[in-house]
């Protein structure tokens, strides 16, 4: 029996790829933000900020600042890490918490 398709061996492919990134916990995050971030009211509620706009401007603000993060463990901490001199992905696993993201928002 054969059954004939109208996709290809890449449509196959980039469909595979987006299901292996849509995991239970980025659906659900992916969902908070919408509904966190739909509507003046629900910013309010959710970060107690007056607007969406002030929201997204805070965010624009801290966005590059995020990229550079670290976490206190020591005064070794303080030294510069060779990832940082140099261009390599930083070492262990991917934060928990990525940057705001929402397919609503323009960024």
């Amino acid at each position: 029996m054969t059954v004939q398709t109208n996709l290809s061996v890449a449509d196959i492919e980039k469909m595979e790829s987006e299901s292996t990134t849509y995991t239970k916990g980025n659906v659900l995050l992916d969902l908070f933000v919408k509904k966190a971030t739909s509507t003046d009211a629900s910013v309010r509620k959710y970060f107690g900020l007056p607007s969406i706009a002030l929201l997204l401007g805070i965010f624009n603000i801290l966005q590059d600042a995020c990229s550079k993060l670290k976490y206190w463990s020591g005064a070794q901490s303080r030294q510069e890490k060779r990832y940082e001199r140099e261009n390599h992905k930083k070492p262990g696993p991917n934060r928990k918490l990525t940057l705001f993201r929402s397919t609503s928002n323009p960024f």
